[in-house]
C-alpha cells in the first residue's frame, strides 16, 4: 500500500462520515435532516446507512456535498453477533442479518459493497481474524464513545495487523443524534479524510478501498512520506506525540517531548524486519489521527 499513499497522490481531500443512521431505523433526524447537519458542518460527503435497510438518498446530495448509500447489516462469527458497515449498495443482499457473517459479505461485495466491520470494542481478536472480505475495521466510533466510552478498538487493528491482514483503520460517527444532559451529541466526531480526483461517489469509493485516506476525530496530518529508510509525518497542528507502529515492538516507536512542548513533526527510521508502518497523531485534548498502514514487504 505504500504506492497508494494519499499524501503522494494527486487528487483534493474530502470529509466524510460513512456511519450515519435516520428515523427511518433508530436515529432521530429525517435523511433530509442529517444530511443538513453534516453539510453545515462542512462535510463533502455522507453515507447513509440505517439498520437492515437501504435508505433512499436520491435528491439529498447538493452542490460540494454527496449523499451515498448503504446499510448496516449484522451476521454471527460464531456465537458472536456482528455488525457489518456496509458502503455502495443501492439493495440489501441475501442475506443480510442473522446468517454466518462471512456469508453476509461475501453478498455484499458480490453487489459491489465494501464491508467494514462495525464497533468491534467487544469482539475478540479471534472474531475478527475470522471474517473475510473486509475492507478493514472501526478503529473509532463516536457514538459508542460518548455513549459507554467503547468506541476504541485500535489494540484489535494492531492485531490483525501484526497477523498479516491487510484492513484499513475507519473512524466514524455511528451518528443516531442521540444526546442527552450526559452524554454528548453523537455526530460530527468521527470522520475520514479522503484523497480523491473529484467529488462523486465512484471516486470517493473507489478512493476509500485503495486506502487513500487517513481517520480522525481531532487532528489532521499535512504530510506522509516514506523515505529511504525512513517514514517521516508532520501534523497540520502541534500535536502531544507523533508514533509509528509496526508489527512488534521493535518496528514501533513513539515520539513525546517529556517537557510536555507541542510537536509538529517526526521521523522514524524503519527496522530491518519492518513490514509496514502506520503512523499516528496525538493532541494535547487526546484526540487522534491515525494513517493507513504503509507496507514494504
Amino acid at each position: 500500500m505504500g504506492e497508494q499513499n494519499p499524501f503522494a497522490t494527486e487528487g483534493n481531500w474530502y470529509r466524510g462520515n460513512l456511519h450515519t443512521h435516520s428515523n427511518e431505523s433508530d436515529g432521530d433526524l429525517s435523511p433530509a435532516e442529517m444530511c443538513e447537519v453534516y453539510r453545515d458542518a462542512g462535510y463533502d460527503f455522507l453515507y447513509m446507512t440505517d439498520h437492515h435497510r437501504v435508505t433512499e438518498v436520491a435528491g439529498l446530495s447538493a452542490e460540494g456535498f454527496l449523499a451515498l448509500p448503504g446499510a448496516e447489516l449484522s451476521g454471527m462469527a460464531g456465537e458472536r453477533y456482528v455488525d457489518l458497515l456496509t458502503i455502495n449498495i443501492t439493495e440489501l443482499p441475501e442475506p443480510c442479518k442473522g446468517a454466518p457473517a462471512n456469508e453476509v459479505i461475501a453478498a455484499a461485495r458480490a453487489m459491489g459493497g465494501a464491508v467494514i466491520l462495525a464497533h468491534s470494542y467487544d469482539l475478540q481478536l479471534s472474531d475478527v481474524l475470522g471474517l473475510d472480505g473486509l475492507v478493514g475495521m472501526e478503529v473509532y466510533n463516536h457514538s459508542v464513545h460518548m455513549n459507554v466510552k467503547r468506541g476504541y478498538a485500535v489494540g484489535h487493528w494492531d492485531g490483525a495487523l501484526a497477523r498479516e491482514r491487510e484492513l484499513l483503520g475507519f473512524a466514524t460517527d455511528d451518528s443516531h443524534y442521540h444526546f442527552n444532559e450526559t452524554r454528548p451529541n453523537d455526530v460530527c466526531g468521527g470522520w475520514i479524510m479522503v484523497k480523491a480526483a473529484e467529488l462523486n461517489g465512484a471516486a470517493i469509493f473507489e478512493a476509500i478501498c485503495a486506502g487513500q485516506f487517513y481517520a480522525s476525530n481531532g487532528p489532521a496530518f499535512e504530510a506522509v512520506e516514506a523515505r529511504t529508510g525512513t517514514v517521516y509525518a508532520r501534523t497540520a497542528e502541534p500535536c502531544r506525540s507523533i508514533n509509528f507502529q509496526g508489527h512488534a515492538w521493535r518496528t514501533s516507536r513513539s515520539f513525546t517531548p517529556i517537557n510536555g512542548s507541542p510537536i509538529r513533526e517526526a521521523e522514524f527510521e524503519l527496522a530491518d524486519d519492518q513490514r509496514y508502518v502506520r503512523v499516528e497523531c496525538t493532541a494535547h485534548d487526546g484526540s487522534t489521527a491515525w494513517t493507513q498502514p504503509i507496507y514494504f514487504a
